[in-house]
């Protein structure tokens, strides 16, 4: 038989293997605001230690969990997220789909989840730090999250619904180089014809 990989199941499990993964992580409420009592500078007091995961994680669902995104030991873990409200007019999969023939490269397979309001979130290493950026540069319906930022991740639940890996145990890839040049520098500004 092979070696089956065991699925986290509860928080404090899921918080462990996220931080055996390099990845530092902070409590959240519901409203997915970090619990400031316990990381007063938000994803900036993330942690990668055990113990402390522990304390935050002892009661079992009491929180939340996100990761923080940026720089880590890794290196910098930039999520591209695809938001769908049809109210607001967002539609990040359309975006998204429409980017990458614009952006013309070759898009490896990479970790993603399906949020709770149902949008997607796709992982990614970059060489470089990578700005947060809601309402970002990549066009309507897809943020960024980067240095200084964080996102909700398994077996987190908001008011609309669970979050859930799409494909997990896979790990972050590389961001293709164009993608993370139009994460931290946006749309090249359409050039002037010459006078």
């Amino acid at each position: 038989m092979g070696n089956k990989t065991k699925i986290p199941t509860t928080t404090l499990e899921w918080a462990l293997e996220y931080i055996k993964r390099g990845w530092k992580v902070l409590p959240c409420h519901r409203n997915k605001r970090p619990v400031t009592a316990l990381v007063p500078k938000g994803s900036l007091s993330a942690s990668d230690k055990a113990d402390v995961v522990k304390a935050w994680f002892a009661n079992d669902g009491e929180y939340n969990i996100a990761i923080a995104t940026g720089k880590n030991r890794h290196g910098n873990l930039m999520v591209v997220d695809l938001d769908i409200d049809a109210e607001k007019g967002k539609d990040g999969p359309a975006t998204w789909e429409a980017l990458k023939k614009e952006l013309g490269c070759e898009f490896p397979d990479t970790l993603q989840q399906t949020t709770g309001s149902g949008g997607k979130q796709f992982f990614w290493w970059t060489d470089a730090e990578v700005p947060n950026g809601v309402q970002s540069k990549m066009g309507p319906g897809i943020d960024i999250r980067g240095e200084s930022g964080y996102v909700l991740v398994p077996p987190s639940i908001n008011n609309k619904g669970p979050y859930l890996w799409d494909n997990w145990p896979l790990v972050p890839e590389s961001a293709p180089k164009a993608l993370e040049e139009r994460a931290i520098h946006g749309k090249p500004a359409p050039s002037r014809p010459a006078v």
